[in-house]
C-alpha cells in the first residue's frame, strides 16, 4: 500500500475491559442497540468480506446509506480489527479499531486512513464524511460499554 495521505481518528478512554469492548465491537448485528452513526455487516474472521455502512443526510433531510465493501486484513482479539476498501486502483481506505488496555478499562481508537494517488485530491470530502461518523461512533461506544459491562457482570 502507498503512503497514507490522510487519516481521520477518534479515540476515547472506555470504562470497560478490552474483552467487553471487543465483544461489543465485533457483534455487528447489535450496533443498532447502541449507535446510529454506522453499521457493519460481515463476520470477524480473517479474510471475509466486511461492509461498512454509513448514513448520510441529504439536503432535503432524508437519510441515504452508502456501503463500502472491504476485506478484513487483521483480527487480533481484544486488540485490533483492520479492514481495507479498495475504491479504485488509485484509492484505498483502511479502517481500524484498536484497543489498548489501561488498567480498569481501555482506550478505543477508530481510524480511517486514505492512500493512493487520489487520496490527496479527496482528502477534504472524505474527512468531512468520515470525521463526524468516527467521532460519534467512538463516543457512543465509550458510553455504551460500561453499561454492557454491568449487565454481564456476575
Amino acid at each position: 500500500m502507498s503512503a497514507v495521505t490522510f487519516e481521520v481518528v477518534s479515540e476515547s478512554l472506555v470504562e470497560a475491559l478490552p474483552d467487553v469492548v471487543w465483544a461489543m465491537l465485533t457483534r455487528f448485528d447489535r450496533y443498532g442497540d447502541w449507535t446510529r452513526s454506522l453499521q457493519i455487516a460481515g463476520d470477524v474472521r480473517r479474510g471475509p468480506e466486511l461492509a461498512y455502512i454509513v448514513p448520510t443526510v441529504r439536503a432535503d433531510g432524508s437519510v441515504r446509506h452508502f456501503t463500502l465493501d472491504g476485506r478484513i486484513e487483521v483480527v487480533t482479539p481484544e486488540r485490533a480489527l483492520v479492514w481495507s476498501v479498495r475504491l479504485s486502483i488509485f484509492l484505498t481506505l483502511r479502517f481500524r479499531f484498536d484497543l489498548t488496555p489501561t488498567g480498569e478499562g481501555c482506550c478505543l481508537r477508530h481510524s480511517v486512513e486514505g492512500s493512493g494517488l487520489l487520496a490527496s485530491m479527496v482528502r477534504g470530502p472524505l474527512t468531512l464524511q468520515f470525521g463526524p461518523v468516527v467521532r460519534q461512533f467512538v463516543a457512543d461506544a465509550a458510553k455504551a460499554a460500561p453499561s454492557i459491562r454491568c449487565r454481564h457482570a456476575p
